[in-house]
């Protein structure tokens, strides 16, 4: 790291508690009878009670309410609701309330997890219309919805009776659909009141509820009573839709061939109608939808570093990255920012966190920026590990002369912590014998649910014995194994230098087809590979499928555009009206969170599919299951070009903290095998449902084996260079 003080004051981030597994999981088997949960036997013969388990192979599985102090966990098919402790934001070991998301029908199958084919992909926290609500994703392809206010009166009634499993059973939800397969991204427009959902059919499915009922104005639209009402996609009136929409409607995009994990309306004000959606794709593709067209083909957008590029304006045919994989630039997220977010500053080394960056014709990448951040370049192993020690996942218990070791591994278990934090192991038992809707049972969808603890064979087997098929298998449809990792990066100290100056010919709407320029070679990112790897130079591409408009109504919305791959981030410049084309520069940063001398265990879970954001301070948290999260803040600043009076104004972001700090793994307070799970932001205590510009935030990154590191991020009151004490802590 340079330790040279930067010359800008980044968003104030401070550590407020670590709280280990080891810790909550005794307290949660202390607690867990209370829920009549099964027990099990102890290596010491003492009874242990199972802690809830937390999957891998997920999206984000947290969120954080933006109006009550509710923090959410997606624990296999049921959602754990606790009320974080003020100011250490510490979680109880019982939850305040369990959630469980009915099942649209029984005998659905699942996509990754056939054991818990009901099980949460995913978990989000947004307002539809002035509701705040809680939507989930699941494995068979149901989604569910609720009011986040009707879990807040439940917690609140069961303070004054004891009636802990009748109110979590009186949470109804006022949404509930099934989009046919593994259902992953979701997104909420709340001004139009929109729901979408992208799943492993390949597809987009967009709920539009009604704006006004008939006899009715547009004000007394509610989502009270719009369960299950929607029409399929082929009974959709369209005379209707978009306007002036007296009932609600179902549409469903076009197929694009492979898995969609996100999608993302636009929220910011400049789409107030839900017109437009972004959907990532694991092929590395990025389209931009218009959902009052859904059979135009939409822009498709695809970006990456790669070591076949030649051109940064096309594509490789081939990649040749020595990290092969199916799917290694898969795009995970894509969102629509909000220009107000974006801080302005003085010049062009705050816009992007350094002059140590290169510039190309149509690329500024800041990947050198890392060099300047107080994070632990190199994975480290504390000799004393505050949080216990993982590596070991496969119990004495399990070894050869275990007889009964084969059931563990057919049927799965849950990892389960002594008090001297040796690891049990769960029977597997049925947490929730619940009969069908009906009365019926289905003897295949039981057979589903006695494995409801079920572990990945992945994080049973010690990695060195591991055979790296069985991670194939365990993604099923979704195929996404991202195997070997990235290779880490080791920046170039060659560079052009950065100045406030935009370079000749960046902006000017000229042919962007030209020749590769000589400069361009500072674009390169050279690898440092593991032994026995080969050496590859990665570049940067864009390749952009144009959607000529019908009229100027059809253009997108003009913001900037936040795409996350696996290992990358990339913003686009928000769109011209004057040309259908893409804007340049595009800022870009590759392998964020990398390290020298990771674990092998980690290559499987290297992408970056977790994303959080705070649009009112401008600040972007991108994580990854490995256990690292990046913090961004955004920001714009005006240019001129070389020869010219004329200004631009160029969106960007910069990395300003890698969380853990880098103390924190020094002190060993990062769970060594376990992975991160999710990451949540929300207004701490006594700011909750205000719109104070003061008011600080908290984050909580919660880890498989029940850690959870808290957070508080502040704010400056005025602009940049003003000195420390223009931050609120």
């Amino acid at each position: 790291m340079n330790n040279q003080k930067r010359p800008f004051n980044e968003v104030s981030v401070v550590a407020t508690h670590v709280q280990r597994g080891h810790d909550r999981v005794c307290v949660i088997a202390s607690t867990r009878s209370l829920c009549q949960l099964p027990t099990i036997a102890g290596s010491n013969g003492t009874l242990n009670h199972p802690p809830p388990r937390i999957k891998d192979w997920r999206c984000n599985l947290t969120a954080l309410s933006q109006v009550h102090n509710l923090y959410f966990i997606a624990c296999v098919d049921t959602i754990h609701v606790h009320q974080p402790s003020f100011p250490d934001q510490k979680l109880s070991g019982k939850p305040d309330l369990v959630l469980r998301p009915p099942k649209s029908r029984p005998g659905l199958r699942g996509t990754i997890d056939p054991h818990n084919p009901h099980s949460i992909t995913h978990l989000i926290v947004d307002f539809l219309g002035t509701e705040e609500i809680l939507l989930v994703s699941c494995d068979d392809g149901d989604v569910v919805g609720y009011h986040i206010h009707f879990i807040q009166q439940a917690i609140e009634a069961q303070l004054v009776s004891d009636t802990f499993e009748r109110n979590a059973r009186d949470v109804r939800n006022f949404f509930h659909k099934n989009v046919g397969l593994s259902a992953w991204g979701l997104s909420v427009h709340c001004e139009a009141r929109l729901i979408a959902v992208s799943a492993n059919t390949h597809r987009v499915t967009i709920y539009a509820f009604a704006l006004a009922r008939p006899g009715s104005s547009s004000s007394e639209s509610s989502t009270e009573s719009l369960q299950d009402d929607f029409p399929d996609d082929n009974d959709n009136d369209p005379t209707d839709f978009p306007f002036p929409r007296r009932k609600d409607h179902c549409i469903v995009l076009r197929d694009v061939k492979e898995n969609i994990p996100s999608v993302s309306f636009n929220n910011n004000g400049t789409d107030p109608h839900g017109r437009w959606i972004l959907s990532s794709v694991i092929d590395g593709s990025v389209y931009i939808w218009d959902i009052w067209t859904p059979d135009v083909l939409p822009r498709r957008i695809r970006l990456a570093f790669c070591a076949a590029t030649e051109h940064h304006r096309s594509r490789p045919h081939s990649c040749t990255c020595p990290d092969e994989s199916r799917y290694l630039h898969s795009i995970w997220n894509a969102i629509f920012l909000d220009p107000r977010s974006c801080r302005d500053v003085a010049n062009a080394e705050a816009a992007v966190g350094s002059s140590n960056i290169k510039q190309s014709e149509f690329f500024w990448d800041i990947t050198n920026t890392k060099n300047d951040i107080d994070s632990s370049q190199n994975f480290e192993i504390s000799p004393n590990p505050a949080v216990p020690d993982f590596s070991n996942l496969l119990p004495i218990t399990l070894q050869e002369e275990d007889t009964n070791a084969g059931q563990y591994l057919d049927g799965g278990a849950d990892i389960i912590l002594d008090e001297d934090g040796d690891v049990l192991l769960s029977d597997g038992e049925d947490e929730d014998e619940d009969e069908d809707e009906g009365g019926d049972d289905d003897d295949d969808d039981e057979a589903d649910e006695d494995n409801h603890s079920d572990i990945g064979i992945a994080e049973l087997v010690s990695t060195d014995e591991t055979d790296p098929n069985v991670f194939n298998e365990m993604l099923g449809v979704l195929e996404a194994h991202f195997d070997p990792v990235s290779p880490l990066v080791q920046p170039n100290n060659g560079n052009t230098g950065m100045t406030d100056t935009l370079v000749d010919d960046m902006n000017d709407g000229s042919d962007s087809g030209a020749e590769l320029d000589d400069d361009d070679s500072d674009m390169d990112i050279s690898d440092t590979l593991l032994p026995g790897s080969v050496l590859s130079v990665k570049r940067p591409y864009i390749e952009h499928s144009y959607m000529p408009p019908k009229d100027q109504t059809t253009v997108p919305p003009d913001c900037p555009i936040l795409v996350i791959s696996a290992h990358d981030l990339f913003l686009l410049q928000p769109q011209s009206c004057r040309i259908n084309d893409i804007d340049g520069p595009v800022i870009a940063v590759h392998d964020p969170l990398s390290q020298i001398k990771a674990p092998d265990w980690s290559k499987y879970y290297d992408r970056m599919n977790l994303l959080a954001q705070i649009p009112e301070i401008g600040v972007i948290i991108v994580g990854s299951p490995k256990g690292r999260a990046a913090i961004f803040t955004l920001t714009q600043v005006s240019l001129s070009k070389r020869g010219s009076t004329k200004h631009k104004k160029v969106f960007a972001f910069r990395l300003d903290h890698i969380l853990p700090f880098a103390c924190q793994e020094r002190a060993g307070l990062l769970p060594r095998k376990a992975l991160l799970a999710g990451i949540a932001v929300g207004p701490i205590q006594g700011a909750l449902g205000t719109m104070d510009l003061s008011r600080r935030w908290r984050l909580l990154l919660s880890f498989t084996d029940h850690s959870v590191l808290s957070y508080e991020i502040g704010k400056y009151r005025e602009e940049e260079y003003q000195g420390v004490e223009a931050l609120v802590i």
